[in-house]
């Protein structure tokens, strides 16, 4: 339950979207982040080695699917989305 919160608060602090940053609500990315947290445990369940290549691959297929991204569209958005991954990947870790 921790490590959500703290990946919602992440979620939030990174607004990728910059939704929040215009006005939405903090809980903004919240459905995301649960997403995330979903598709990493049923990964760890399966005995796939958590880390930083798998949490970004997660992210942009979460982000895609969520905001209807096009390629190009996820490309502008890539280096915000890397640098996500690369704390959710420390969360994860240190779980």
């Amino acid at each position: 339950m921790a490590q959500l919160k703290a990946m919602k608060a992440l979620f939030a602090e990174h607004d990728v979207e910059g939704l929040i940053a215009e006005g939405a609500p903090r809980d903004e990315y919240d459905q995301e982040a649960t997403e995330v947290v979903q598709k990493l445990k049923d990964l760890e369940f399966v005995q796939t080695k958590i880390d930083y290549v798998v949490v970004l691959k997660t992210l942009i297929a979460i982000w895609s699917e969520s905001f209807n991204l096009k390629d190009a569209e996820l490309e502008k958005r890539r280096e915000n989305l890397s640098r996500l991954a690369g704390q959710v990947d420390e969360v994860w870790k240190n779980g």
